[in-house]
């Protein structure tokens, strides 16, 4: 569903990325940017823009200098590509806790989470792109551990938003998970996702929300899908609520995933290593189901 933008408050207004791509619906803008030059810069930017005059603003501060904002009704609160600079998890959830008690807040859409989940995943692949294919499974876990050790970055599981409406159970209505939709293959595409938080409002529109049992997620992987059953799966079940699906690879990320699959092997003797590993791995990952990103998939918590 698209939302016209309405009145939004963005932390961490960079150079106006999402300020100037909002559109006609926008009545209004606030935004708060640490960067004093960044500030500056939008704020004489918005003078040449008409569509904008006497609407967008940008002050300077951090996250939680919203909580002394006054006069703030945003419909929206926009957190892009900021939080995996927020220096702890601490921070995070104080952010979360200031933003969520705004009056007037529906959603909160948090962009570009770096995902702790698949983490694993994006240092072998960062590993692999420097190592080259004449690597040896010892170089891969030793250049995946020095990398690990010099993230400065916050990275957030996306259990942590699901988590929030049982945290939050009186403020928060629903969480979603959106993967990046791009035809592009990067770390952004790859190991980024956007979470929008739903919050109770009694004049919203409360979308449905389906509770999945657990027995009743299919596994792909161990049910040994693939694209086409996949969709035989959604055919056969016309009348469903829902139908909820686990554990589907992503192309876009399948080799980074037998990769690791192969490293946690401890079980296989005398298993290949170096260049014959990369490749025999490379034709496991190209000869296993990987839907690609254009399925129209969402994940949901409530």
């Amino acid at each position: 569903m698209l939302w016209p933008a309405g009145h939004v408050f963005e932390i961490g207004t960079g150079t106006g990325m999402v300020l100037f791509n909002l559109g006609d619906g926008l009545q209004s803008y606030v935004g708060l940017e640490p960067s004093t030059s960044a500030a500056t810069f939008v704020n004489s930017k918005i003078k040449t823009v008409p569509a904008l005059a006497g609407k967008a603003d940008v002050q300077i501060g951090t996250a939680t200098d919203a909580a002394r904002l006054k006069g703030l009704r945003p419909d929206v609160i926009v957190v892009n590509s900021v939080a995996q600079y927020f220096p702890t998890p601490e921070y995070l959830i104080e952010v979360v806790d200031i933003l969520t008690q705004m009056p007037g807040v529906k959603r909160l859409v948090f962009g570009d989470i770096r995902s702790h989940a698949i983490n694993r995943d994006f240092l072998a692949a960062r590993a692999l792109h420097v190592l080259r294919e004449k690597v040896n499974k010892d170089d891969i876990r030793r250049k995946m551990a020095e990398l690990e050790e010099r993230e400065e970055e916050l990275l957030v599981d996306p259990a942590f938003f699901t988590g929030l409406a049982s945290r939050l159970p009186d403020q928060i209505e629903h969480v979603e998970i959106l993967p990046k939709r791009m035809r592009a293959t990067n770390e952004l595409s790859s190991y980024r996702y956007a979470a929008v938080v739903h919050l109770r409002r009694p004049e919203e529109q409360v979308q449905p929300v389906f509770a999945i049992d657990r027995d009743a997620w299919v596994d792909f992987g161990a049910s040994k899908m693939d694209r086409h059953a996949l969709l035989r799966l959604l055919r056969s079940s016309p009348n469903a609520t829902a139908i909820a699906v686990s554990n589907i690879p992503y192309s876009k990320t399948n080799l980074e995933r037998h990769l690791i699959a192969s490293l946690d092997d401890n079980d296989v003797e005398d298993s290949l290593d170096g260049p014959a590993w990369v490749a025999a791995t490379r034709s496991s990952a190209e000869r296993s189901p990987s839907p690609s990103g254009r399925l129209p998939i969402r994940a949901r918590s409530r």
